[in-house]
């Protein structure tokens, strides 16, 4: 595993551990309103960390800006190019 994937799980580990008070609250109505759906929170897809995903659908949610340093449009193109889901 390279050093950038590295960084990248440990990123994701760490903004699972200290959501946004957005993310928080969406994560909370996500598990009351579909608790039979599995979502997963911070999961990486290529490069980049989406804030919520059902993989079964094929379903990414961004609840807040946090992500925009990723440089958000090219990581739209990227996972709805390459469908990496």
């Amino acid at each position: 595993m390279s050093k950038k994937e590295n960084n990248l799980i440990s990123l994701a580990r760490s903004m699972r551990k200290e959501p946004t008070r957005h993310e928080r609250l969406l994560w909370y109505k996500l598990k009351e309103k579909f608790p039979a759906y599995h979502f997963r929170k911070q999961f990486q897809i290529g490069n980049y960390i989406v804030d919520f995903v059902h993989l079964q659908s094929k379903l990414i949610i961004e609840c807040d800006r946090r992500a925009a340093y990723s440089r958000k449009g090219q990581r739209t193109r990227f996972v709805f190019t390459k469908q990496r889901l």
